[in-house]
């Protein structure tokens, strides 16, 4: 048992050390996103989003199209850019992506004066409730800004780079609870569960296309402020930040990964997880969710 522990994680040392060292020397050789890039993402005044648009305008002179609810954060991050003398453009528009009118109207009014190269669907929202007392209207919204959202832009843009012969990347961001469930997360988990089954679909609906690209981001928790009070429990796992998980985005990205989970070796734990007997799993859950569990007392609604 010891031997079979220890000979796994000398497995995945070697594993990430090797994909560490591939990751810095393909991404130092590239010019993926330049001058004439345009990138696209949602929620991008808060958390990931936010770093997101930070690192991309800081490392490249590309164009950057802001989708937010939050329309009174948009001076805000403009005066940031301006501050910090950071070359970019960019450009904020205001929509409630759970209204997909709304996001029918801008989308076509942005795409009247562009054309989108890298679409990235970051937003989202969860309301940390147990089923019992989350409300229909709560989960219509969490579905509607986490997954229906992300496959209309999705359609809307595939469409129209098909017709203009242009090529795409679509981005989708996760979570690792796109297959690691915990109570009081119905609607979140659904959300995401069901966004990394539309990432799969899409990327064989389109294998044979190379004009399109598909990547899909599954991250553990980060410090957004989306679960607050959640205490990681697995001892070896910490709280990531932001603004790492921003980066790491950018270049997986950059290097056209297909799925991306942070960090990688939550993929190897996920599928441990899956295969166990369901007795054990149950087990194994509630004894290592006891200290993580008591941030699901906090319900609330937070934007990414």
């Amino acid at each position: 048992m010891i031997f079979g522990l220890f000979s796994f994680f000398l497995i995945i040392s070697i594993l990430f050390v090797s994909r560490l060292i591939h990751r810095k020397y393909s991404f130092k050789h590239q010019n993926y996103i330049n001058s004439g890039t345009i990138v696209m993402i949602t929620g991008g005044c808060h958390g990931i989003g936010i770093e997101i648009l930070k690192f991309i305008l800081t490392n490249y002179k590309c164009t950057v199209i802001n989708i937010d609810v939050c329309k009174e954060k948009f001076k805000e991050l403009e005066e940031y850019f301006n501050i910090n003398k950071i070359d970019g453009r960019l450009f904020n528009y205001h929509c409630d992506i759970s209204d997909i009118d709304q996001v029918n109207t801008c989308i076509d009014a942005i795409l009247s004066e562009h054309t989108i190269d890298i679409l990235i669907n970051n937003a989202g929202i969860a309301f940390n409730k147990h089923f019992n007392y989350l409300e229909h209207k709560n989960f219509v919204k969490t579905i509607q800004t986490n997954l229906l959202a992300p496959i209309v832009l999705s359609k809307k843009l595939l469409h129209h780079n098909t017709i203009n012969q242009n090529k795409l990347h679509i981005v989708n961001i996760a979570s690792v609870m796109s297959h690691l469930t915990s109570c009081k997360s119905t609607d979140y988990s659904t959300t995401k569960w069901g966004l990394y089954a539309f990432h799969e679909c899409l990327r064989y609906d389109y294998y044979h296309n190379k004009e399109f690209k598909f990547t899909i981001v599954c991250p553990f928790a980060v410090d957004t402020g989306m679960f607050e009070g959640f205490v990681s429990p697995l001892p070896l796992v910490k709280i990531l930040k932001s603004s790492y998980v921003a980066e790491f985005i950018v270049k997986s990205i950059v290097l056209n990964d297909k799925i991306v989970f942070i960090p990688f070796y939550m993929e190897y734990i996920a599928l441990a997880f899956k295969i166990l007997p369901t007795c054990i799993r149950d087990y194994l859950y509630f004894k290592f969710s006891k200290k993580s569990l008591n941030y699901f007392i906090f319900y609330s609604e937070f934007c990414l």
